[in-house]
């Protein structure tokens, strides 16, 4: 029998933010605006206009996210309250589908901030899809949970599907061409299926007949066939004794929301669970950390397989320790709070395992924490992230601290709060971590000419001492005046970097760093020109920085870090959208380098052409760096 469960996880209409009590601090909200116009440029009255807002997009949290919905005027316009220094991502739909059941929508936008104008662009229309899971009779009395996701420039959308009573669920209405479908059994992420919603869609996977109708392929009901029900065992053991290690937990990389982990039994095992056909196996990347909270020393350790089989394996899991600590506001304990725990976090048959813990830690009602598990050698950041709420009462406070002759207006508090990294010294207990007593750091960005760029991202970087940088970095954002307020237990060898669509700023911060001016340089922007083998421009194609193959860096280290990050999205503005003339724009921290583009030629997502292009940092900046694409000749 297939049970598909239901989660408030979904872009809806979400319940107001707990107002501060009469004599707390209060988060003072800024004023946003927009419009939303249709494929014709005029505008939409009526829209329903959603905005989303996450601190830190691994958190899923409702209680740190901000969600608001509102509708357009009659002139398309539309007012808003949002929080200062937070990024949103947005999109308008029309409430109800139309005569033929096509649901008019938005592009998405995915910087949307306070006083910046918010502009929503109509885009393809979307068409309700209905899906009927059929599954192998293998899966008779095993439950499936359906998960559709989309994940589109930053934006992690997630929602739990129930079906209805004819055993059908609909996909969310989301904007882009479509998303994919997650199931889940016993814990195990055993299918993955995509799918699309669009027209466009759905004439490429109609391929050469020309008489189809896409419009009837969207309407129709899709069977989702779900192979056979397979099994296999993974066995754990200790390092010291070999004793089997159970009650061992297996997070999937990027865990969703509400999902349970899978437990090993008595005898250290796990049964996998997955679904394939042995004739062609479902090729899905299976990636888990496997921790034991049970073992006096902690353990962890991660396994992964590329292919639908998974091997049937015995591991030994290597000692760890874990982390301790309290988490305090003004003497007073901060209570549910979630940490986010980054880096090279477990090991695995290659090596290191990389991203972000597939556990979100809460604080306790006594604002103690407690992370069990953590490899000894392995690079890591752990992450607080505050609710609008704990934000407040943390600006309040840092307010009273400020210098009586600090005539600088302060700016936002960041939502993310850095506690620890591997820059820090060893330690099983971080002890009492009082939010007032951390060390902060205010940020002013300006603009090439010296004035306020309005809001503009930061990211704070931690690891500067060798190539392992955290996956991701925290990314943060000013207010419409520059600024941001960073809070972290060190600040010393972090690296600030700000960037906005005309350039970067790069900053190493001292351990006496207190107030930092970030100038965008707009060296950083890099104009180049994708053009065929014949030297004609190739609009809509888009060149993405892969990597960096070669720099010329006075400080080593920070060349070397800026490098790795090249490959796990550390900066924003990494791919351009080439216009008629074959012009896009792309950005680099490093100059003076020679970049790896992936060059994705119009309407091809995949075996994209890879060039190396080198950039020099003496330049005319109107003159772009041309990259040929002979595989385009003909287009």
């Amino acid at each position: 029998m297939v049970t598909l469960l239901a989660l408030g996880v979904a872009l809806s209409v979400c319940a107001p933010l707990p107002q501060p009590q009469e004599g707390e601090p209060g988060l003072a909200r800024e004023r946003g605006f927009g419009m939303v116009r249709t494929a014709a440029g005029e505008p939409w009255p009526g829209a329903e206009v959603h905005l989303l807002h996450r601190p830190h997009r691994d958190v899923l949290d409702e209680s740190v996210a901000d969600r608001i919905v509102t509708s357009s005027d009659e002139r398309g316009r539309f007012r808003v309250e949002l929080l200062p220094g937070a990024r949103y991502v947005a999109w308008a739909r029309a409430p109800q589908p139309d005569d033929d059941g096509r649901v008019r929508i938005t592009r998405l936008a995915t910087d949307a901030t306070a006083s910046t104008p918010i502009l929503l662009d109509e885009g393809e229309g979307m068409w309700p899809r209905r899906v009927r899971l059929a599954p192998h009779a293998s899966w008779d009395g095993h439950d499936l949970r359906v998960l559709a996701t989309s994940y589109r420039r930053g934006a992690n959308l997630a929602e739990w599907l129930q079906s209805d009573e004819d055993g059908l669920f609909t996909l969310p209405i989301w904007p882009g061409s479509g998303g994919s479908l997650q199931l889940y059994s016993d814990g195990w992420l055993v299918h993955r299926a995509y799918t699309g919603l669009t027209e466009s869609w759905a004439r490429r996977e109609l391929g050469d007949m020309p008489d189809a109708d896409p419009k009837a392929l969207l309407r129709s009901t899709w069977e989702l066939a779900v192979p056979p029900r397979r099994t296999r065992r993974m066995e754990f053991k200790t390092d010291a004794k070999g004793s089997p290690v159970s009650g061992a937990e297996a997070f999937p990389d990027q865990r969703p929301p509400g999902l349970e982990a899978p437990v090993s039994g008595a005898d250290g095992v796990f049964e996998v669970v997955f679904a394939s056909e042995e004739e062609n196996p479902q090729r899905l990347p299976f990636s888990y950390l496997v921790v034991a909270e049970g073992c006096a020393e902690g353990t962890m350790a991660s396994s992964s397989w590329t292919s639908g089989a998974p091997p049937e394996t015995e591991r030994q899991l290597p000692a760890g320790r874990g982390v301790e600590g309290r988490l305090t506001l003004a003497g007073k304990p901060l209570a549910d709070v979630p940490l986010v725990l980054e880096g090279s976090v477990g090991t695995s048959d290659s090596g290191s395992w990389f991203g972000v813990d597939g556990r979100v830690f809460h604080s306790r009602a006594d604002g103690t924490f407690t992370i069990p598990g953590r490899c000894d050698r392995f690079r890591y950041r752990l992450t607080a992230v505050l609710t609008p709420e704990q934000r407040a009462h943390l600006a309040a406070a840092l307010d009273a601290r400020r210098d009586s002759d600090d005539e600088r207006p302060p700016g936002p508090v960041s939502a993310c709060v850095v506690l620890a990294s591997a820059d820090d010294p060893p330690t099983d207990d971080l002890g009492d971590l009082e939010f007032t007593h951390l060390e902060q750091v205010d940020v002013t960005v300006e603009a090439a000419d010296g004035t306020p760029p309005g809001p503009t991202a930061v990211s704070w970087i931690r690891c500067l001492n060798d190539h392992d940088a955290p996956h991701d970095t925290v990314r943060l954002s000013t207010d419409r005046h520059g600024r941001l307020r960073i809070v972290a237990r060190r600040r010393a060898g972090a690296l600030l970097m700000a960037q906005d669509a005309t350039g970067i700023a790069l900053r190493i911060l001292e351990a006496d760093d207190r107030y930092v001016t970030l100038r965008l340089d707009p060296r950083h922007r890099v104009k180049v020109r994708i053009v065929d083998g014949a030297d004609r421009p190739i609009p809509g194609a888009r060149a993405h920085i892969v990597s960096v193959e070669r720099f010329d860096a006075e400080n080593q280290a920070l060349g070397t870090t800026l490098r790795n990050m090249a490959s796990v999205h550390a900066w924003s503005f990494k791919t351009g959208t080439a216009d008629d003339d074959g012009i896009a724009f792309v950005h680099t921290p490093l100059l003076d380098t020679e970049l790896d583009f992936a060059i994705y030629l119009p309407g091809e997502q995949r075996n994209s052409p890879r060039k190396n292009v080198y950039v020099p940092a003496k330049r005319d900046p109107d003159e772009p760096v041309v990259i040929h694409v002979p595989e385009a000749g003909g287009r």
